[in-house]
């Protein structure tokens, strides 16, 4: 099998780094082409349309729009989601590429052994909005075994440049038979982490499973009644905690049982004491507090993407890109009132970068709004004050913790200035990073809230990172388990690992068997019965 993988996806962390006689796995799309495409493949699988409408959608980028219908292909040894322009059920025979999906949007995977790695470079254009798109033409393919270092992309930042010719798509060949067996799933795979009270509360990447950690050691555990497959977000507060997702929401107190409280999706949300504010993607947020009935908000016209979201005075702030190219800033108090600022990213004059619409997250004190490297200050109209501030490079996430800013972002890959080495300190720190990390080489920093100012930057892999911070100062992130670590740990410095599927493995090995209900246990005298 031959997958195409787009570059940002290698760097953001959605798939490990291709490196040949490695074993390579990640979530995968067929992406249907006419049968004139020199490069196509025709595969047979079978297909399970998607319950949902087809979308009216420009596919790829820059063509116009076309009907695209969607759907789920198994074939030997792998599975994939589907898009196409023509309807389709059963077994098919088709042709087109198989691509690197994201891991939110499509439920296809596959798994093989590395024979073969080709890097693409094609020229690139930006268009309005500030994507560099491919134009066609000027395409070029070199052979590697690892994807070590990727061309052109550093420059994407630049302002004014008309063109790059930069590193746009990973070919790699798979094996998918000569691949070693996969190992059994750990009890749990941490996906959101939250710390409050005294209790870190993790809730698993794909089961409705959640597990409360206290005193150091004592483990908790908590079964959703939600189904399987559903990626979830959680947020501690004194007494238990909110958890959210596509399914819904849910209440899980300290003592008692994990209660649905409302069934609509939530993407993104924020506590202020024990209130959860939840994002839907529609004009009508949600406010739930425990024991009472979830409040609507009424967020009109800001319908879209919550991209960051934060407890802030009396009330929340929220970021949201709004179909299409708006950015608007939300101001939602507790008592259920909320403002909505104007539009943020207007279309920009020939030749200029869109701003205040990409990388977007909220952090400081003052309160900034923070996109690519510009930062902003909210006013209270919800317009944003530029003051000159910038970071030093783009953090592609981010977002606030506790007293502090954090970012997620890559090193410059022949850093020799101080611009360049942001945000490590030194030329020193930065040729140490070199040698401990592979490219692409990404970190997680800490900001001080006052100047946004780096206080700390250490290792981390994960591409959306979930991050809290608990009651001794001690900072934890989601990134391929839990890594914890103090606010003033040394600069690049290897965090330590908290295994929580140990923790979890340990406690129902030394808990105490509970005794069976009485109808619980007359009907497994009656299955045991039947049975004989």
């Amino acid at each position: 099998m031959t997958v195409h993988i787009p570059v940002h996806m290698i760097e953001d962390g959605s798939f490990t780094t291709p490196e040949v006689g490695t074993v390579l796995s990640g979530p995968l799309d067929f992406d249907e082409t006419p049968p004139t495409d020199p490069s196509a493949v025709t595969i047979r699988a079978h297909l399970t349309p998607s319950d949902g409408a087809p979308g009216w959608l420009s596919i790829p980028a820059g063509t116009p729009r076309r009907w695209v219908w969607s759907g789920f292909l198994r074939g030997d040894g792998w599975t994939a989601g589907w898009t196409g322009f023509t309807p389709r059920t059963a077994q098919v025979e088709i042709t087109g590429h198989f691509r690197g999906g994201f891991d939110y949007a499509t439920r296809g995977t596959v798994r093989g052994l590395v024979t073969g790695v080709q890097v693409v470079t094609e020229r690139h254009r930006r268009n309005s909005d500030g994507l560099w798109l491919p134009t066609g033409g000027n395409r070029s393919v070199r052979d590697v075994s690892r994807t070590d270092q990727f061309i052109g992309r550093e420059r994407m930042a630049e302002v004014g440049a008309d063109h790059l010719d930069m590193d746009s798509t990973a070919i790699v060949d798979l094996d998918l038979d000569n691949t070693p067996p996969m190992p059994p799933r750990p009890s749990m795979v941490p996906g959101s982490v939250s710390a409050a009270a005294g209790t870190t509360w993790v809730v698993d990447t794909e089961l409705p499973l959640v597990v409360a950690i206290s005193g150091g050691d004592t483990v908790v555990e908590y079964l959703l009644p939600a189904r399987t497959g559903v990626p979830r977000m959680i947020w501690a507060v004194p007494g238990g905690c909110w958890v959210a997702g596509e399914d819904g929401t849910f209440w899980v107190p300290t003592v008692g049982s994990p209660v649905l409280v409302d069934d609509r999706a939530i993407h993104a949300g924020a506590v202020n004491g024990n209130t959860l504010l939840g994002c839907t993607y529609d004009s009508t947020w949600r406010m739930y507090r425990p024991g009472q009935e979830p409040a609507d908000i009424d967020v009109a016209p800001s319908a879209g993407y919550a991209r960051s979201v934060i407890a802030h005075d009396g009330g929340f702030v929220a970021v949201v890109r709004q179909r299409g190219s708006g950015t608007r800033l939300v101001w939602v108090m507790l008592t259920g009132a909320a403002q909505i600022g104007p539009d943020l990213a207007p279309d920009p004059e020939p030749g200029q970068r869109r701003r205040w619409w990409q990388d977007l997250f909220l952090a400081g004190d003052p309160l900034r709004l923070v996109s690519h490297v510009d930062i902003g200050v909210i006013e209270p109209d919800l317009t944003v004050r530029d003051d000159g501030e910038r970071l030093g490079r783009r953090q592609f996430r981010g977002g606030t913790v506790g007293p502090y800013g954090w970012g997620m972002g890559f090193l410059d890959p022949l850093a020799t200035t101080p611009r360049e080495w942001w945000p490590l300190p030194d030329q020193e720190v930065y040729d140490r990073a070199t040698e401990m990390l592979r490219s692409p080489r990404k970190v997680f920093t800490l900001f001080d809230s006052r100047t946004l100012a780096p206080l700390t930057s250490v290792p981390l892999n994960s591409p959306e990172p979930s991050v809290t911070v608990d009651d001794t100062g001690t900072i934890l992130v989601v990134d391929r388990g839990i890594t914890t670590f103090p606010v003033d740990i040394p600069v690049m410095t290897w965090p330590e690992k908290l295994d929580v599927a140990a923790m979890l493995d340990k406690s129902r090995t030394t808990r105490p068997t509970k005794a069976l209900p009485d109808c619980a246990a007359d009907m497994l005298e009656n299955d045991t019965r039947r049975s004989r």
